[in-house]
């Protein structure tokens, strides 16, 4: 029986701190919130890529009760399909040697050709943010402090300007 154990959730100021215990096995890497809505098999090909594993080792679910004993679980969190709505949540088991969470959203962001946030690990506030671009860029983003805490919405309101980010997350 599985026991999840979580810390933070999604995409907060700090690197995502869940476990998920298979045993003695601890799982743990990312959360990205992609520009649009990706599909299981999108996320399953984007992460065998980035991770070097084959499809068949990485399961993705909607629901934490629907998930088995892979060495990489996704579970989508499903928004209202406004640009962000969805969180991909992204664990791995400690068998696997991910890149850095920057290195690896910016991989992410390059395979599935869209912008994807990610927490920025560099800040202390709790609205700023990484965005990567489907050119792997990384520029730094801060989202609309209301709109998260009221309605869950990733709204970019400003950046650091870096040629190919406009304002509004739009790549």
């Amino acid at each position: 029986m599985s026991v999840w154990r979580i810390a933070s959730s999604v995409l907060t100021e700090q690197q995502p701190i869940c476990t998920k215990t298979f045993g003695d096995l601890d799982m743990i890497w990312l959360d990205v919130a992609p520009e649009q809505p990706m599909d299981a098999a999108l996320i399953k090909n984007a992460l065998a890529a980035v991770l070097r594993v084959d499809t068949s080792a990485i399961e993705v679910v909607n629901d934490l009760s629907q998930a088995q004993d892979k060495a990489v679980l996704c579970v989508i969190h499903e928004g209202d399909g406004s640009d962000f709505s969805q969180v991909v949540s992204i664990y791995v088991t400690e068998e696997l040697t991910p890149p850095s969470l920057l290195e690896g959203g910016s991989q992410i962001a390059k395979f599935v050709q869209t912008a994807v946030l990610l927490p920025n690990d560099e800040s202390a506030n709790p609205y700023s943010f990484v965005l990567a671009s489907p050119s792997g860029s990384l520029v730094n983003v801060l989202v609309d402090a209301d709109q998260l805490d009221q309605h869950d919405r990733y709204v970019i309101v400003t950046y650091d300007g870096a040629p190919g980010c406009a304002e509004g997350g739009n790549t």
